[in-house]
């Protein structure tokens, strides 16, 4: 999954919707990158910065978990090493 990805956003409750990317660096040492840009108006924001996320990963895959992120909130992520 290490690359850089684009896409869109949307935010089914208020109806706004705008461009994203993400870049994912998995390094070596078992330490994985993951850098979130969301554009437009995010969370009755406007535009707000790209946010990057830290975690560790082994044979298995990686989990990451992250309670009252900001702007995010509570956040849960699994990758299976399987796909």
């Amino acid at each position: 999954m290490a690359g850089d990805w684009v896409g869109e956003w949307n935010n089914l409750t208020y109806g706004s919707s705008g461009p994203t990317s993400m870049e994912v660096i998995v390094r070596e040492d078992g330490t994985v990158s993951i850098t979130f840009d969301l554009d437009g108006f995010v969370f009755g924001l406007l535009d707000p910065p790209a946010i990057t996320f830290d975690m560790n990963y082994d044979a298995d895959g990686v989990v990451f978990d992250k309670t009252g992120d900001s702007p995010f909130g509570d956040l849960t992520l699994t990758a299976t090493a399987d796909g």
